[in-house]
């Protein structure tokens, strides 16, 4: 996926900024997801992408609420961990 180096740092700087002004996971899983997608490199990589990040969704929400991943998804936890 040619937007990967930016999607992903994209989503954390994102998520990290709404968490620390005590946004819902919801609002901020929405808003960070759009901006996320924008960074990719093209119409492709939006899709591939957001079906990956649809994908782990759980995961990210466990890591912004600081909660334990499903084991299926504790690989994604590790990126996710960066929040």
């Amino acid at each position: 996926m040619g937007g990967e180096p930016q999607v992903l740092p994209v989503l954390l700087v994102e998520l990290r900024r709404a968490r620390s002004h005590a946004a819902s996971f919801d609002d901020a899983w929405a808003a960070a997801r759009m901006r996320a997608l924008s960074a990719a490199a093209n119409g492709f990589d939006r899709g591939a992408w957001d079906v990956a990040l649809s994908g782990t969704r759980g995961a990210w929400q466990a890591a912004y609420c600081g909660e334990p991943a499903a084991p299926k998804v504790a690989p994604v936890t590790l990126l996710a961990e960066r929040l």
